[in-house]
């Protein structure tokens, strides 16, 4: 359990850095708009992050227990949580909804570079 939270750490962190810097970007070059929408975006993949993990311990424990039980209610929450955060970006224009769902590929962004991490390989 206790390398589940520090890889969920070491993501949430990975996530914030990718939504700063790209975020930063388009503020200095000023699209303020897409730069709020990445923050909205990244909120919602850190919230999909931390409800992935959780989901993944209750799936691992489940299978130590035999236990036959689905976990659609989890996959319906984070998509519910996706397209809240989409909706919420669209309402200040298409450059919020763009940068919206750029702050929601950061957090696949920050899995695929966390693979290539050597810290992360143990």
């Amino acid at each position: 359990m206790r390398s589940a939270k520090i890889f969920e750490n070491r993501l949430t962190l990975e996530i914030i850095a990718i939504a700063t810097l790209t975020g930063g970007l388009f503020f200095l070059l000023g699209r303020h708009k897409v730069s709020l929408g990445i923050a909205i975006g990244a909120l919602a993949g850190i919230i999909n992050l931390k409800l992935l993990v959780k989901d993944a311990k209750k799936k691992v424990a489940a299978i130590s227990l035999k236990k036959n039980t689905f976990f659609w209610t989890g996959y319906l929450v984070r998509y519910v949580i996706m397209g809240m955060a989409l909706l919420l970006a669209s309402t200040w224009g298409l450059a919020c909804l763009v940068g919206g769902a750029i702050g929601l590929f950061c957090l696949r962004l920050a899995i695929y570079l966390d693979r290539w991490n050597p810290q992360s390989k143990s």
